[in-house]
């Protein structure tokens, strides 16, 4: 699983500024997650929430 933060982007109308890009290298499924700041809890925090409770724990993770 690779994980990249695009931006800083214009803030959207939900206060975002970010894209946090989560793409699987296996399956090619990709999602892009509007978060607000690149703070390490707030990207743990979507990453629990909208990768995690849904997919599972990844076996690893990809970032630069």
């Amino acid at each position: 699983m690779a994980i990249d933060i695009l931006g800083p982007l214009p803030i959207s109308v939900n206060n975002n500024r970010y894209l946090m890009v989560v793409q699987d290298y296996f399956s090619k499924w990709t999602e892009a997650i509007p978060i607000p700041d690149t703070e390490a809890v707030t990207v743990a925090n979507k990453f629990l929430e909208r990768i995690v409770t849904i997919f599972g724990v990844p076996l690893s993770i990809h970032s630069d």
